[in-house]
């Protein structure tokens, strides 16, 4: 059976000017984030998780308040969803990048990890240290002008996987492998093959947005946007 994975983007300018939305545990964690940008970019995730949950629980027969949807940290740091203080039965994976964050859902039993990107153009250094030597030929080799979708595409996806085993960036994203792919339609979603050490199959879908990269990384091949 198939599930189509809830997801949604937000802008800093669609995010409320109040905290009303926000739980009381949530507003706890924000008012120990020192620096404007990390509370900015904490704060817009949380409103665009709570799009994606709210439009998942539209045909629930309770309503439940922005407040009453808490996404808090798990103690490997990702994140977990409470409605009215009681764990929920899905699970949620948020990524920010340039004033736009990205958000998507699934069941609890079917991790899921995504990452959003603006395009621009990636450091030979940053290439060299964190891709494989299959990526690096793929970069390498392709136009000048595809240099930085490609490279883009192949971190989110890196990053998407790594959220799905909740390591995040404390494992060795060479550990983590993106096959090569077409880029023709990228407006439209397009799978992708992953492969963590060399032996164990991650599915992937990613597109482009008003310049951004949207990748989503999943366990299960029948989880696709």
């Amino acid at each position: 059976m198939n599930f189509s994975i809830y997801r949604a983007t937000q802008n800093l300018v669609d995010c409320p000017g109040d905290n009303s939305w926000l739980g009381k545990q949530e507003k706890a964690v924000l008012d120990n984030l020192r620096f404007t940008k990390r509370r900015s970019d904490w704060r817009l995730g949380r409103w665009t998780a709570k799009q994606v949950i709210k439009g998942f629980l539209i045909s629930e027969p309770e309503d439940i308040s922005f407040s009453q949807i808490e996404i808090l940290a798990d103690p490997d740091g990702a994140p977990k969803v409470y409605l009215k203080n009681k764990p929920a039965p899905f699970t949620v994976s948020i990524s920010h990048s340039h004033g736009r964050a990205f958000c998507v859902l699934a069941p609890s039993n079917k991790p899921i990890g995504c990452d959003i990107e603006f395009i621009e153009p990636r450091d030979e250094n940053f290439i060299r240290d964190y891709f494989t030597t299959e990526e690096m030929a793929w970069v390498k080799s392709c136009k000048q002008t595809l240099k930085p979708l490609i490279s883009n595409l192949i971190w989110s996806a890196k990053e998407s996987t790594l959220k799905v085993i909740k390591q995040g960036l404390r494992m060795d994203t060479r550990s983590v492998h993106i096959f090569r792919c077409e880029t023709g339609n990228t407006q439209n979603w397009q799978p992708l093959e992953i492969e963590l050490n060399k032996s164990k199959k991650y599915f992937g879908w990613w597109k482009t947005m008003e310049g951004f990269i949207l990748a989503i990384a999943t366990e299960e091949e029948n989880l696709r946007p």
